[in-house]
């Protein structure tokens, strides 16, 4: 992929690749909505298919333009929510200052896609392998209070997932922040601050509200 790309180029290092470019390149091969689609028709089968684990992906320009708003502390910590197929994770280690970026996934073929792009990632970045790092299972069974920024695309969150999280969340340290879509937390009043609500682009076309809350 990269390294065939990186023959007909001199020695480019890879500070010097568009962020944009090396994170399409990274799936330039990998269709996420056939995967989770895939996966959804053996859920309806088996009966346990639910709705909060409908898929969805960021939009690079969208998300980079969120994550400006969300933190530029160096060594600060990330935590994608419901990760998918590793977008928002990936597009966060280029992007921002975090020092270790962790996706939870709770879809298995979703979460092994992640695993193979990282290993693709952290060749051609020459990076510490821990930076990244990617779990399969579900969300509210981990601890993620060390956490300075949590993304969760939580639109096709249930009401009571949402209570759910909301009571997940309130573990984090002050002055963290966690980013939901299209759904707020729940009964938060003087835990979190709601500081920042607005648009953005979400997959290839929809339009979602997002939503920024600052532990206080």
């Amino acid at each position: 992929m990269l390294s065939e790309i990186q023959k007909e180029l001199p020695k480019p290092t890879p500070e010097q690749y568009n962020k944009e470019t090396l994170f399409n390149l990274l799936y330039h091969d990998i269709d996420g909505y056939q995967i989770a689609q895939e996966v959804e028709k053996v859920l309806e089968v088996e009966g346990t298919y639910t709705l909060s684990i409908t898929y969805g992906e960021i939009n690079f320009e969208a998300f980079q333009t969120l994550l400006s708003k969300l933190c530029d502390a160096p060594n600060s910590t990330f935590y994608d929510l419901g990760s998918g197929i590793g977008k928002a994770v990936f597009a966060a280690a280029l992007l921002g200052p975090f020092q270790k970026l962790v996706g939870i996934e709770i879809i298995k073929p979703l979460h092994d896609v992640a695993v193979q792009v990282k290993s693709q990632f952290d060749k051609e970045m020459n990076q510490n392998p821990d930076r990244v790092q990617f779990y399969n299972g579900d969300l509210f069974d981990f601890d993620f209070s060390d956490g300075d920024v949590i993304f969760s695309a939580t639109t096709c969150f249930s009401y009571q997932s949402m209570v759910n999280l909301s009571k997940k969340v309130a573990c984090m340290k002050k002055g963290a922040k966690i980013v939901t879509l299209t759904n707020q937390l729940e009964n938060v009043d003087g835990l979190f601050q709601l500081i920042e609500w607005s648009r953005m682009v979400y997959g290839n076309s929809l339009n979602l509200t997002y939503f920024i809350y600052k532990r206080l």
